[in-house]
């Protein structure tokens, strides 16, 4: 590492901050738009502009592009012809001579340091002073060709293992929509009841836990919030009043809009969830995979954040086929989830590996 050059950012190369484009700058024809969530697939949704642009502002095939506003991320454009948005800087090799692989995985692994002091208390955001003065090594090109081969070996196993998981979950899907149809349209004419019928409530059952109390309670749970797991009760620093459900087995969870999941043994929750048991009417594993599969809208309020409250949560129509095929359902799913398993170990070892060589790449010692 010693013989390595320590440049900034800023003197590797030049990056373009995207044009300000405003909504009534948008159109149904014209070059498209990049913004954040078409480079993340969050959205589907496209918008184009018909006016003229300086060439800077325009992105080529190939362009690498690096969100860093809310998302932060590195990207290499595989479109036609576009416009770049703000808080999307268009990389410029025009300093330093650079591997594109390499720069891509210099960046994921620089923003992921700069990510950990972030502007912004509810959206990550760097400043251009801030991202250009940020210290990165230069090794020499035919080094950086041979760190970025390593890297891309280790990143296409843990690519692969991400797929495969998500071939596990969309063979449930599918299982589910060969069983029991549409949830929607109910083209198999399965009787409907409310939600309310369904599933046992269990928020009574949450207990107000406060700071002081949770270093005498044995034991790191799972800890849900309103967008998923968030930490394990031992690792996560919070204030005032949290819920813990102290029931084994397992309970149907409930976020914001469409999401739901099986979550098994004890763990904590905070207010924004809803905890659900079996009753005997509807299996947890049906439920689960049926709610994913429904659009909410019609029972969510609110506009910035997504609200399922409870009474509207008990109108919601359950389709409810008969039990036993319901039972037959999850014990498929039960299998492919221990199968899983398996899946999710390999996955997070291969993720292991890869940031073990990410730290040993830019430290300098992959090839000592």
């Amino acid at each position: 590492m010693s013989v390595w050059q320590i440049i900034s950012l800023g003197d590797a190369a030049t990056f373009i901050n995207g044009h300000a484009f405003k909504p009534e700058d948008w159109s149904d024809e014209g070059k498209e738009i990049i913004r954040i969530q078409n480079l993340t697939k969050s959205s589907k949704e496209v918008n184009y502009f018909k006016g003229r642009l300086s060439d800077r502002y325009k992105v080529k095939k190939g362009d690498l592009l690096i969100s860093w506003s809310a998302t932060l991320g590195i990207y290499e454009w595989t479109g036609k012809d576009a416009w770049l948005n703000q808080h999307i800087f268009k990389v410029q090799f025009d300093k330093k001579a650079f591997d594109k692989s390499f720069f891509r995985y210099l960046i994921q692994h620089s923003l992921n340091e700069m990510g950990r002091e972030v502007h912004g208390s509810t959206m990550k955001h760097i400043t251009k002073k801030r991202f250009d003065k940020f210290k990165i090594p230069y090794p020499p090109l035919e080094l950086q060709k041979r760190i970025a081969q390593a890297l891309y070996k280790a990143d296409a196993i843990r690519q692969r293992n991400h797929q495969i998981l998500q071939k596990y979950d969309q063979l449930a899907q599918s299982l589910f929509l060969d069983m029991f149809g549409d949830p929607v349209r109910n083209e198999k004419g399965w009787n409907v009841i409310s939600f309310e019928k369904v599933a046992k409530n269990e928020n009574s059952k949450r207990v107000p836990v406060k700071q002081a109390d949770r270093d005498s309670r044995e034991g790191a749970f799972p800890y849900y919030g309103a967008t998923g797991i968030i930490d394990t009760i031992d690792d996560y620093r919070f204030d005032g009043e949290y819920l813990l459900i102290a029931e084994d087995g397992k309970n149907l969870l409930f976020r914001r809009k469409n999401n739901a999941f099986i979550a098994k043994g004890k763990f904590w929750v905070n207010n924004h969830a809803h905890v659900l048991s079996y009753n005997g009417v509807a299996e947890l594993e049906y439920l689960e995979y049926l709610i994913n599969a429904y659009d909410l809208t019609p029972f969510v309020t609110g506009i910035d954040q997504f609200k399922l409250n409870k009474n509207n949560l008990e109108k919601i129509p359950v389709p409810l086929p008969p039990l036993e095929l319901q039972k037959k359902f999850s014990t498929i799913v039960e299998k492919i989830e221990a199968i899983k398993l398996n899946a999710q170990k390999e996955l997070a070892e291969s993720e292991t590996l890869y940031q073990s060589l990410l730290q040993k790449a830019f430290s300098g010692e992959l090839f000592d």
